[in-house]
């Protein structure tokens, strides 16, 4: 027989790793069941068990066998075995010693079990603290018999032990017809169930009908939820038309949905009164010398006085605009502000904030104020201004110039050559120049002592959300926390399955901000996003149910791939540069249509019909292809104006397919295959993907490579 016990998991109460098999019935918690090796080894059990009732003394009853190898436990209770059933154990194998201890019970002596040893009492202390007393017998070759609940412990041995235990499980009760048969087949001597008397077969029952009735308490709540909590009428009338039983039609006309209590309940009324402090209309609070002026000459005669000079004023505006003698003389709140990063200049680094003349022109109190900021404020409206300003003029004042190309750039010249770069985002600075040029440590220097940044990192670092790591062959891109802290649109069930019905504003901007994150994901560091993003986007303006769906599913294939990183070259200082760009040319995507390039360069297309047309000596514009070939003038513009290029590769070696076709990124996988790297094909017979596939050339295998190739 091919079985062998293996290391499976941690020790019970916190021993050494185990190696055991178990065989029969199993209780867990509230599952319940019999273990897949009984169904495997049905032979062997039968042996196992009718070994075991041919050793033990007096016949006995169990459920469950485990085999246990070296396996030494600590003192212990079987509590998930049946009480009223003996644990039967036997030692197996080449050992000394290796007994086992047992706690002297009353339990024992109720069941019959006879003392086989003359060892003497010894104590033990339980994981509980307390000192309990029993004896120490003999396991290898001999049966050992004990209540389950009693105490005990695996004593030190020698040697190959093995130990081969059977009990009662406490589920035995809960076993079906079905798994009690599978276990009669396996040769267990089942005990009979325990017979229920009828004060336990009445609580039973009880508890079972408690428990259906909260199930079906609990169905009713989802079916009062998911159909937008309609009113309780409604709800028994629509289980009546479905014929529901009594006891559910009785469950619905009790039911009480704790949302739709609240939403009934009448919400108070905010009614003035003299122990209030008022808000004026400008958000101050109202004096104390409301409330003494109003005790002291009378309610009434106050809101006689306000009622005359305007019938229509209300008790709550009268009491809000009151006026009395006296008033403490106004006192105005001077609040000084610092802009962040630098200090404010001295023409107005102080703001006086004075109550508006309006207010007084109404007759309203308001000389007498007390701010109170319901948000902390730092700096001023122009810091940023200004933070910009003071890094440009000192940065410029050491000796570096802004580029036109990005304001938040400075680059270092020595004798026109390229020595230091600095790129800035409000105050994260990217530093790139040699760490052995001592004219640019020198200006890193000048900087660290201007500007008293907080850290300093090198080559593995976060930029903007972009986690920054240097490679040996130049730097990796990944944005995992970016990616984690994306949230999908939350839909309810009844709204998810409404796939047709247009999304509303709120879940339109939701909707934008969640298709904005990942377009930026998608420029950062995961092109293989753009089309599916693209077209996403394109859809917001007339979204619907399904766009939110679609977009949540996207977030979800973004997280499996959350550890994507993309590869920026390095390259040597004398390495002449090209620039590629991939771009999306299907205009029917894009309502805003195109634009023109006029600069040098060249188009590679994977359209036979384009570059045929690009090659010829002129182009006319006739037929079917009309709009095609009004769009190509504009290249034959450029072919005669800047020389423009025209290469045709194969539609596998066109890397901007990833960018137009939604779920076909074969193209861009690829190129993360090989590291970033990508290659422009040629092939002077212009064969098809499928030709080429046919006769067993790889995508981006060249022509001169296939000659070498059949040479050999």
């Amino acid at each position: 027989m091919n079985w062998q016990a293996k290391v499976t998991r941690e020790g019970k109460l916190g021993a050494e790793r185990v190696q055991y098999l178990a065989f029969g019935a199993y209780s867990y918690g509230a599952n319940h069941g019999v273990c897949r090796s009984t169904r495997q080894f049905p032979k062997f059990l039968k042996y196992i068990n009718q070994f075991l009732l041919h050793r033990v003394s007096t016949p006995r009853k169990w459920t469950s066998v485990v085999l246990n190898i070296n396996n030494r436990m600590p003192i212990h209770r079987d509590v998930h075995n049946q009480a009223n059933q003996p644990n039967v154990i036997l030692g197996l194998g080449e050992y000394t010693k290796g007994g086992i201890w047992v706690q002297e019970t009353v339990q024992a002596k109720e069941m019959g079990l006879k003392e086989a040893t003359k060892e003497p009492l010894v104590s033990r202390v339980t994981p509980h603290g307390e000192t309990v007393w029993g004896r120490v017998r003999a396991t290898r070759g001999q049966i050992v018999e004990f209540p389950p609940k009693a105490w005990h412990e695996t004593e030190e041995w020698s040697g190959e032990r093995v130990m081969l235990s059977a009990y009662t499980t406490r589920g035995q009760g809960s076993l079906t017809q079905e798994e009690l048969q599978q276990l009669r087949t396996a040769g267990f001597p089942i005990p009979p169930r325990p017979k229920k008397g009828i004060e336990e077969v009445y609580v039973a029952g009880e508890r079972e009908q408690n428990r259906e009735r909260e199930r079906l308490k609990r169905q009713l709540y989802l079916l009062h939820a998911a159909t937008g909590h309609c009113s309780t009428q409604h709800l028994v009338a629509a289980l009546k038309r479905r014929n529901a039983s009594a006891e559910v039609i009785r469950l619905a006309e009790e039911f009480k949905c704790s949302i739709c209590e609240e939403r009934k309940r009448v919400m108070p009324r905010h009614v003035a009164s003299l122990e209030t402090l008022r808000l004026d209309p400008a958000g101050n609070f109202r004096s104390q010398a409301i409330q003494d002026y109003c005790a002291v000459q009378g309610l009434k005669t106050v809101m006689d006085k306000l009622y005359s000079a305007e019938e229509t004023i209300s008790s709550e505006e009268a009491l809000a605009t009151a006026e009395p003698t006296e008033e403490a003389p106004p006192i105005r709140i001077r609040m000084r502000g610092k802009r962040a990063a630098v200090a404010a200049p001295a023409e107005d680094s102080d703001e006086e904030l004075i109550p508006d003349d309006y207010w007084r022109e109404k007759g309203a109190c308001v000389e007498v104020e007390v701010e109170m900021p319901q948000r902390a404020c730092y700096g001023l409206v122009d810091a940023p201004l200004e933070w910009y300003r003071s890094v440009s003029e000192f940065l410029e004042g050491i000796g570096l110039e802004r580029t036109w190309s990005d304001a938040c750039t400075w680059v270092w010249r020595e004798n026109g050559e390229l020595k230091g770069m600095i790129s800035g985002h409000v105050d994260d600075f990217l530093f790139g120049g040699s760490d052995q040029d001592p004219q640019w440590q020198g200006i890193i220097k000048k900087i660290q002592q201007r500007f008293q940044w907080g850290d300093w990192e090198k080559d593995n670092f976060v930029q903007c959300g972009v986690k920054v790591d240097k490679v040996e062959e130049g730097y990796m891109l990944s944005q995992p926390q970016f990616v984690d802290g994306l949230k999908e649109i939350n839909l309810n069930a009844t709204r998810r399955r409404q796939r047709e019905a247009e999304t509303d504003e709120k879940e339109k901007g939701q909707l934008r901000a969640l298709l904005g994150s990942l377009s930026w994901l998608a420029q950062q560091s995961a092109p293989h996003l753009s089309a599916s993003v693209g077209l996403l986007l394109s859809e917001v303006t007339r979204s619907t149910v399904d766009t939110v769906l679609r977009s949540n599913l996207l977030l979800r294939n973004v997280k499996q791939r959350r550890n994507h990183q993309m590869l920026i070259h390095a390259m040597l200082k004398d390495e002449p540069v090209m620039m590629f760009v991939w771009v999306d040319a299907a205009n029917g995507n894009r309502p805003d249509g195109g634009c023109v390039s006029r600069v040098p360069g060249c188009v590679v297309t994977d359209s036979r019909n384009v570059y045929d047309k690009l090659n010829n000596e002129v182009l006319v514009v006739k037929g079917a292809e009309k709009r095609t070939d009004l769009e190509l003038l504009g290249l034959k513009e450029s072919q005669a104006a800047t020389g423009l290029a025209i290469r045709w590769v194969h539609s596998e070696a066109q890397l901007a397919n990833s960018l137009t076709k939604v779920g076909n990124c074969r193209e861009v996988e690829l190129y993360y295959k090989m590291r970033h790297q990508w290659r422009i094909v040629e092939d002077e017979q212009m064969r098809s993907a499928r030709r080429r596939k046919q006769e067993g050339m790889a995508p981006l295998a060249s022509f001169e490579e296939e000659k070498i190739s059949g040479d050999f």
